[in-house]
């Protein structure tokens, strides 16, 4: 099944970046990369979003993590997935995956709904963030992340973006989670699971989904092993 992406989140961010003395911006994140690489952007510099006020460290932007190593960067990714590599059950494949695909995003929260006989419907089978109570739960068929779940569809936003988007993060237990993202699980045409994500200070990013859909086909990779 080819992977759509339903997003209303642009793909390419617009940063302003100072080193206390001198500020310049926006720039793109490809620029800001650029020049932290040939040493024109100090890496003591705090950076914010076109349009926010919010002052970050370089090194709370993703990007710019992966480009040192640092925690949810491509290492964590890469970690995930030899670690759902080396999985000895269908139960340790999906945890994994889960646990994996947060670390390597910096989401906060999240469920992994499973969808097999013989409950028709996804039933939710993994969880972190404190939500365990939603454990047992079945998703409806009516469900709008379901539909998009089927037609194999991405799903990637703010809870004010839509229907859709708030239904995960009333699910997620926080509708004011600033960022949310759903990534079907299937298998071959079929869905297999529902992956669904919450981040607390900002939004996912296009790459994100990209990094969870092949953690996604990993994990599927290996409970055909098994």
């Amino acid at each position: 099944m080819q992977l759509v992406l339903h997003a209303k989140t642009s793909p390419s961010a617009l940063w302003i970046v100072s080193n206390g003395e001198v500020t310049i911006g926006p720039v793109r994140t490809e620029l800001l990369l650029r020049g932290i690489r040939h040493g024109r952007v100090p890496p003591d510099c705090q950076v914010r979003a076109a349009g926010s006020d919010e002052w970050r460290p370089l090194a709370a932007l993703r990007e710019v993590a992966a480009l040192w190593g640092h925690a949810g960067s491509v290492t964590d990714f890469q970690h995930a997935a030899a670690e759902i590599a080396k999985a000895r059950d269908e139960r340790e494949v999906l945890l994994l995956l889960l646990h994996g695909a947060a670390k390597a995003t910096r989401a906060t929260r999240g469920l992994l709904h499973r969808q097999r006989p013989p409950v028709l419907l996804p039933v939710t089978s993994y969880s972190l963030g404190g939500l365990e109570d939603a454990l047992g739960s079945v998703v409806p068929y009516h469900d709008p992340v379901y539909t998009h779940a089927l037609s194999g569809q991405a799903l990637l936003g703010a809870p004010g973006d839509g229907l859709a988007e708030r239904v995960i993060a009333d699910r997620l237990g926080d509708p004011t989670l600033a960022g949310v993202a759903m990534v079907p699980v299937t298998h071959g045409t079929e869905l297999a699971a529902m992956l669904e994500l919450g981040r607390e200070d900002r939004g996912f990013r296009l790459g994100d989904v990209d990094a969870l859909s092949r953690l996604a086909t990993l994990a599927i990779a290996r409970l055909e092993e098994l």
